[in-house]
């Protein structure tokens, strides 16, 4: 039996994360020390950009067996969204969105489901995080990994703030149909 929803988005994007960022970072760092923070603070990064997805898998009503199957779509997405690709701001999620689906076209399990419009959201959704956390990991390459280059928090409390909003207000009107969808098309 596959894991609960909210552990398998957060396993998903730790890897997705550390394939895109961390693992190009790790040889330009000589410093183990530095290594390690870089490291922490993508994965920071990771756990606060995952919070979206897992909230849009929730409000799918998704069994954990067909979040696992959607997530297993997305096996190779690490491979095709390379961090000068992703961080370009003139190229936008869309095209990016239209390029992995060309190489990672909807699995046939998911489309028996009835959920391939579930997979194009959500693969839309991690590559909009992907874009949005980029820029931000390229200038703080680009600075050397300073440990004064603050953007990577203030990224992380950005996401867990958006969270936060729309948590409360899911919860304020759970049981409209509409708010749940409104919900999911804000975040």
């Amino acid at each position: 039996m596959p894991a609960s929803i909210d552990e398998q988005v957060i396993d998903f994007c730790q890897g997705l994360f550390r394939r895109v960022f961390s693992g190009p970072f790790r040889p330009r760092i000589p410093e183990r020390l530095k290594r390690n923070a870089v490291i922490r603070q993508v994965e920071e990064s990771a756990d606060a950009a995952s919070q979206s997805l897992t909230r849009f898998l929730l409000n799918e009503k998704l069994t954990e067996e067909q979040v696992a199957t959607v997530l297993a779509g997305f096996t190779r997405l690490g491979d095709l969204l390379q961090l000068s690709d992703v961080a370009n701001p003139n190229v936008p999620p869309e095209a990016v969105v239209a390029r992995v689906l060309a190489e990672l076209p909807c699995p046939d399990a998911v489309r028996e489901t009835g959920h391939e419009p579930v997979y194009r959201v959500a693969l839309h959704s991690v590559v909009q995080v992907v874009k949005l956390v980029a820029p931000v990991m390229a200038e703080w390459q680009r600075l050397d990994f300073s440990t004064t280059f603050e953007l990577p928090g203030r990224v992380v409390d950005r996401f867990n703030k958006i969270s936060w909003q729309i948590g409360a207000l899911g919860r304020a009107g759970e049981a409209a149909d509409d708010e749940r969808y409104e919900l999911s098309y804000r975040d």
